[in-house]
């Protein structure tokens, strides 16, 4: 099975919708990473990946969700390729997502760009699987 992990801030609150007696809830994730040229220039890159975690019933999880939350995502990545307005060819990568783990408030995220530091000083608030009872990634 192919499997992916994404480390980033949440772009987008995360909303719940219910479809056919099942929850999906959406969200967005920004990556950052930074590319060196071949002649030493550094370019910052974002890539923005669309997550969606599949639940048998609501949870609490989304309101922790906001954006500007530093977060790790896992699960199974989706690719669609797209004409964008340009009429070049664009990629929608999405996650449908098995595992998330906090890894900041969106306020700790704020005063750790400010300060410069890449990662939380704070242990991870990471989910246990008693959090996810009764849930699935499989529904359609």
């Amino acid at each position: 099975m192919l499997t992916a992990q994404v480390i980033g801030n949440v772009g987008r609150d995360a909303t719940i919708n219910e479809i056919n007696g099942d929850f999906a809830m959406n969200f967005s994730v920004a990556h950052n990473e930074r590319v060196v040229t071949g002649d030493g220039e550094v370019i910052e890159k974002t890539v923005w990946v669309n997550c969606t975690r599949w639940l048998k019933k609501r949870t609490e999880l989304a309101k922790y969700l906001k954006k500007g939350t530093l977060v790790h995502v896992a699960g199974k990545p989706e690719f669609k390729i797209y004409k964008g307005n340009d009429g070049r060819n664009k990629v929608d990568v999405r996650l449908r997502v098995d595992a998330i783990e906090l890894l900041s408030s969106k306020e700790q995220s704020e005063a750790q760009a400010s300060s410069g530091d890449a990662f939380p000083k704070s242990d991870p608030n990471e989910m246990t699987e008693s959090d996810w009872e009764g849930t699935t990634s499989n529904a359609a």
